[in-house]
């Protein structure tokens, strides 16, 4: 069959979105196969020496300790330094030139801690995000900067690189090791590109990666 369930996540924990309420779904959910926004050559540091540590490798190392479960590590490699340092100039920048993007990330933010999961599992995340995408659009445009919209086009580029790659890594295991169902745990910014993705790049195959609702969203 090899459904795969979709929980759109945060890595660092954010009030009730916590490893705790992370496990209660994977104890709910019950998958044989965890996909996890991770490099795979990271698994060692995660989940055998534990030297690093995210919201989902705790929920995860929760689930394993009375549950049989295969973990897959599906990410590229981490960018290098430079890009990161070039990445976070952009986003420093348009947030101090905007008069919005703070008080909207701060929105965002609230609802996250005060709703959890929920809420990064619910279309009201998903309007929110578009909100902050238009913002920084908007913010680009009016600043006429080439540099910075170079710099904006290529972090989507990134995004939309891994969103694939982790993508193919899923249905090259899938092909090769099937299961009846599996969670793939992805940060809440990359789920509804995802499954876009998933349908467009996969309609005529068995993959089946669906978002995961709860069955009274968040509110906002």
């Amino acid at each position: 069959m090899n459904k795969i369930s979709l929980i759109s996540t945060v890595h660092q924990e954010k009030g009730l979105a916590n490893p705790e309420n992370l496990y209660s779904i994977l104890k709910h959910l019950k998958p044989e196969v965890i996909f996890l926004e991770l490099p795979s050559d990271h698994y060692d540091y995660y989940f055998t020496e534990y030297s690093q540590r995210i919201l989902e490798s705790d929920s995860v190392n929760m689930y394993r300790k009375d549950n049989p479960v295969e973990l897959v590590l599906v990410d590229s490699k981490a960018p290098n330094t430079s890009l990161r340092d070039d990445i976070d100039f952009l986003f420093n920048t348009i947030d101090n030139k905007s008069d919005h993007l703070e008080s909207i990330g701060s929105y965002i933010q609230q609802f996250t801690f005060q709703y959890g999961f929920p809420y990064l599992n619910s279309m009201k995340y998903q309007e929110h995000l578009s909100v902050q995408r238009e913002e920084e659009l908007n913010t680009i445009k009016s600043l006429n900067d080439s540099k910075l919209r170079d710099q904006y086009e290529l972090w989507e580029n990134i995004h939309k690189q891994r969103e694939n790659e982790m993508l193919n890594n899923i249905q090259e295991y899938s092909g090769k090791y099937p299961f009846n169902h599996a969670v793939f745990l992805v940060g809440a910014a990359h789920s509804q590109s995802i499954i876009e993705k998933a349908k467009e790049k996969y309609s005529t195959s068995p993959l089946d990666i669906q978002l995961f609702y709860y069955s009274q969203e968040a509110n906002g």
